[in-house]
């Protein structure tokens, strides 16, 4: 088991370097977008200094734009920070439409660069499981990246959270290329987080869809 462990360790430190590495070109794009305004309100100023009347009207949009950046990237580094702080717990009870939705955020670049969404269906009442937070985000992208690829015609990928007997399904619908599902499902850091999270990955091809089926409670065996 303790092999396993390291084994899912080195796979959450690649899952998180991932991560990281998306979400600091959000925060990058951000800061040339505010550094580019800088320049144009030091060009403002130059020609105010020159004798040419200051327009606040585009000074207001300037800022505007400025504002609308730092916002975002805020609200970027909070997601970060969150998401770094599923590491502190190696066991915990989640709200799992919370995972899911800060997953979903942390990685809207990647779906966009398919040409992708991804919209998680609140459930009618809160879903809690027990498990490891960290593992169940990276099992969980897995499943996402796994949908959006095979998937190539369908714009958005919903998630929908079912109740079932002692456990949770997370199913992720729209899904074409069953191929593709069972290749990538069948490589070592899949099964890795699978087995780990004693959790079971379905096939629902008729209904074009796959779930990942996790237990209610878990504990590390």
């Amino acid at each position: 088991m303790e092999n396993n462990q390291g084994r899912v360790a080195e796979a959450g430190t690649r899952f998180f370097g991932r991560i990281s590495a998306t979400v600091s070109h959000e925060i990058k794009n951000g800061l040339a977008v505010i550094n580019e305004n800088a320049g144009l309100l030091k060009d403002l100023i130059l020609m105010a200094e020159q004798g040419r009347p200051l327009d606040p009207a585009r000074i207001q949009r300037i800022a505007d734009k400025v504002l609308e950046r730092v916002d975002k990237a805020d609200h970027v580094v909070r997601n970060l920070n969150q998401f770094a702080h599923k590491v502190d717990d190696p066991i915990a009870t989640v709200d799992l439409s919370e995972s899911l939705n800060l997953m979903v955020e942390l990685t809207g670049r990647l779906a966009s660069n398919r040409g992708k969404t991804i919209r998680v269906a609140a459930p009618a009442s809160p879903v809690q499981i027990t498990t490891d937070p960290f593992a169940l985000l990276n099992l969980c992208w897995c499943a996402m990246e796994t949908a959006m690829d095979a998937a190539p015609e369908a714009p958005e990928i919903t998630v929908d959270i079912n109740t079932l007997s002692n456990t949770v399904e997370v199913r992720m619908g729209a899904v074409e290329d069953f191929d593709l599902v069972s290749g990538k499902f069948s490589e070592e850091t899949e099964k890795l987080l699978l087995s780990y999270l004693r959790a079971e990955f379905v096939q629902d091809v008729p209904g074009k869809a796959i779930a990942l089926v996790l237990p209610e409670k878990w504990s590390p065996a």
